[in-house]
This record gives structure tokens, sequence and C-alpha cells, in this order.
């Protein structure tokens, strides 16, 4: 970053889409970026290249502190909310990084902030110019024409102009706060709305964001990278806003840490769904802990909608024979969560293409 002109995105939730957004606007216009991002990009196939051109994308973590290794001109912060459980004692840890996050911008640059997602106290925190994005509200708003599980319409404005149309792909809200902090940051690097937009409208995602694994005898099975209640309540309220009959819910805990302090936020959550199935937890880089396990999610799932319907089931192979057996035409199948649970999608559509395999076979 220190070699070029640094765009670094940080946030608890929605750095890829947002680093991934800008990375994708600024490849086609033609800016050649080098970006380093923490999903695949669909269209471009890379979570990272490396071009000739000013700018440089990062997305910037907050988990482990290194965010204030990097010394960018722009930064985003998406939101800010207590998550790392195992690194941040209490939230007000979490603010006293994202301070002094926001201090080492340069008084040329520039801060993107989303308005009401926990970092507004950042806007007294640096020399930079400071922009707030929001739905209705803010610097930079969208006024929402249409949002559902295919992707939003909505118009850009500042407070005494209409700067564009834009469509998206993506679905749900949170990915058009994520367009208009990308649009924010594009606009300093000199593309406007207008020439933004029509390659916002192409911009397919992330990998493992919504991501769409196939369809087999009417039932969609979809991957989601979302392992923080915040980020599963955003995922399953854009999965319900589609016309599917019934949306079931996979979802792995990732960390032991998180799933012990955030277990009743995670039930709660996930009681959006028409239906949910909860398994074991994925360790990752966590030791296991006496007691921590998906049953947790369980319990306080039922606290929150007692009878359910929900499932405990700590095996991904068991998950994928019960849904098997359960799921029917209009069902979307929704698999969450940051460890290795998009292989219950994979697995459950090469069994139903069996399934319907043997079925034909039978009646021949």
């Amino acid at each position: 970053m220190a070699m070029r002109r640094g765009i670094a995105v940080a946030g608890t939730h929605g750095k890829t889409t947002t680093s991934s957004m800008i990375s994708h606007v600024l490849h086609a216009c033609d800016k050649d970026p080098t970006f380093l991002v923490g999903g695949e990009l669909n269209d471009i196939g890379s979570n990272a290249g490396f071009g000739q051109g000013d700018w440089l994308v990062a997305e910037a973590d907050e988990s482990d502190g290194s965010l204030l290794c990097l010394r960018p001109e722009v930064a985003v912060v998406t939101n800010v909310e207590l998550d790392h459980h195992a690194h941040y004692r209490c939230l007000d840890d979490v603010h006293d990084v994202f301070r002094r996050f926001a201090a080492l911008l340069p008084p040329e640059g520039l801060l993107v902030l989303v308005g009401g997602s926990g970092g507004d106290f950042l806007r007294d925190q640096t020399s930079a110019a400071v922009v707030v994005v929001g739905i209705g509200a803010g610097d930079l708003v969208a006024e929402i024409v249409r949002v559902d599980d295919r992707g939003s319409e909505f118009t850009v404005h500042t407070a005494d102009a209409e700067l564009g149309r834009v469509q998206l792909r993506v679905p749900g809200e949170h990915n058009v706060l994520n367009a208009l902090a990308a649009l924010a940051v594009l606009r300093h690097a000199g593309v406007d709305v207008t020439e933004a937009a029509p390659h916002l409208a192409t911009f397919s995602g992330a990998a493992r964001r919504f991501q769409e694994l196939g369809r087999r005898d009417g039932i969609v099975v979809v991957d989601d990278y979302a392992h923080h209640p915040t980020e599963i309540e955003a995922t399953l309220v854009a999965a319900q806003a589609g016309d599917h009959k019934r949306v079931i819910a996979v979802f792995q805990p990732h960390l032991f840490s998180r799933t012990r302090y955030l277990q009743r936020e995670f039930g709660r959550a996930l009681t959006l769904a028409d239906e949910a199935v909860v398994t074991d937890v994925f360790p990752a880089r966590e030791e296991p802990e006496p007691g921590i396990t998906g049953k947790l999610i369980v319990d306080a799932y039922l606290l929150e909608r007692p009878g359910g319907p929900v499932s405990y089931l700590p095996k991904l192979p068991d998950v994928v024979r019960y849904l098997a057996a359960r799921v029917r035409s209009g069902d979307l199948v929704l698999t969450m969560g940051a460890g290795d649970v998009s292989r219950v999608g994979e697995e459950l559509l090469q069994r139903l293409a069996r399934q319907q395999g043997e079925a034909g076979a039978a009646v021949e």
C-alpha cells in the first residue's frame, strides 16, 4: 500500500463485498487497480491481482488489529460490532482499534462510514474528509426502488442532486449499503455514479456471498459466508424477500469463543428462517471448549421459538441425508458459516441428482 494510493475497507461485516465492488468497477473502468480481498471475485476469478494503476484496494482486518499496519488514503468502515472474542475483551477495545485506524488517514484523504452501523463515533477521529452513506439519510443516500433476493434497484442522491440510478445483482439492503460505500470511494477515485452504475450492474458478487450452488427439481441451494448473528439476519432477510415456499437455513458455528459469547444472538437470528439446522462448531484456530457445541444455539433458538422447527445435527453427512429426505420443490436451502458447510449444499445437489436418476430408472 505504501507504493500505491491505498483504499482500505474495514468493518465487522461487508468488507469482502464492498472491496470487491470497488475493485470490480476500477478494473472495468480501466484504472488497472491492485487488489487484495478476502474472497474470490466471481467476475475476475481471483481474490488478488497486481495492476499498474495508482490504486490499491485491500480488505483491512480488525480481527487481530493488523489493519493498523496499513497507511491508506481512503478508508471505509462498514460497521463496528464486537467479534473475535479471543482478541478483544469488550466493545471498547474494538472502538479503540477503529479510532486509531481512522486517525491514520491523511488530511487529503477520505473516511466513508455507514450511518447507524456503529461507526458514527469515528467522524471526529480523523482530519480527513468524512462521507456518511445510508438509506434515506446521510451525505450520500440511496432511495430504494426495489429490493429482493435477486438484487435491487435504487437512486443515489446528495443533499441537492440526484447522481444516478443503480441496479445490483446481489440481494438485500445490506448490499445497497455496501454499494453506496463503494460509490463514495469511487467518486474520490474519479469515477462518478453514472460511470460506475453499469459496472455495478454486472457485479455478480464474491465467492460464498449468497452464491447459488445449483438447482434441482425446483429446489434452490445457496451458500453464504455469514458467521455472525448480524450477517445471518441480513442474509435471511434477503432470502425471505424471494418467492420461495420455505427457507431452510443450515448454520455451522465458527469458533468456540464466538459460539460461547453470541449463542443467544445466533439462536434469535436463525428464527428468521422457516426451518433451521445447526451443526457442530467448526474449530478453525481454536482448541475445543468443554460444553461449547452447536446445541447451545439450538437451545437459544427454542427460547425464542418454542417447538422450532430446528434440528441439531453435528455431522455434515447427517445434514445431507436429513435434507435429501425433507426438501421439496419451492424450497431454498441456505448454508451459512465460515467453515466447510458449503459441502452440504454441494453434496445435497449430488444426492438429489442421484435420487432423480434412480426414480427415472425405476419408471423405465
